[in-house]
């Protein structure tokens, strides 16, 4: 990144540490709620594809499971793989 639009402290070239560590958090939290917004997204693709491959009058809900990796289809207590 280009830090050539701030203007230099007295003594040091480049941004000021608090100005870095903010572009930094900001950067963070700005990954996190993008990791976030895709991982419910995601649940949300799973549920309806459960719901259409579900029975007529089913209760449906998709679960995460680590291994294998993947969501779980859960239909009145039976689980199914997707």
């Amino acid at each position: 990144m280009s830090w050539s639009w701030v203007p230099p402290r007295e003594g040091e070239g480049g941004p000021s540490p608090a100005l870095r560590r903010a572009v930094t958090v900001l950067g963070v939290l700005f990954t996190a709620v993008i990791a976030l917004s895709y991982v419910v997204s995601a649940q949300d693709r799973a549920t309806r594809a459960c719901a259409i491959d579900a029975p007529a009058g089913a209760e449906v809900s998709a679960e995460w499971q680590w291994w294998p990796p993947g969501h779980a289809c859960v239909y009145d207590q039976e689980t199914t793989q997707v």
